[in-house]
């Protein structure tokens, strides 16, 4: 599968220290980059040159969803849990989409 289009390129996020392999990091930077066309309204799709401040953002965004995606398989999406009559909740894809904006 080809990614074009990308704010951040693969071995841009290599050079600023992200260490994810490439078809992980293509899929996040996709997710990455959905979230910023849609915070921009769509003013940065088709840009000759991406600017360094979004190519920054880029990384700190895989970053962030790798994080959360890690965390929520580790955590099983619980969202609350309860001692006394032992009780536990579980978030639901709309409450983790949410967190991760």
């Amino acid at each position: 599968m080809e990614f074009s289009g990308q704010y951040l390129t693969y071995n841009e996020y290599k050079a600023l220290g992200g260490s994810l392999d490439i078809t992980p990091f293509n899929l996040l930077e996709f997710e990455a980059r959905r979230i910023i066309d849609n915070r921009t309204l769509q003013r940065l799709k088709g840009i000759e040159q991406v600017p360094q401040e979004v190519k920054m953002c880029m990384f700190s965004l895989v970053n962030t969803i790798n994080g959360y995606a890690n965390q929520s398989q580790t955590s099983k999406n619980i969202s609350s849990e309860s001692v006394g009559s032992y009780s536990v909740s579980y978030a639901t894809g709309t409450q983790i989409q949410e967190i991760v904006k």
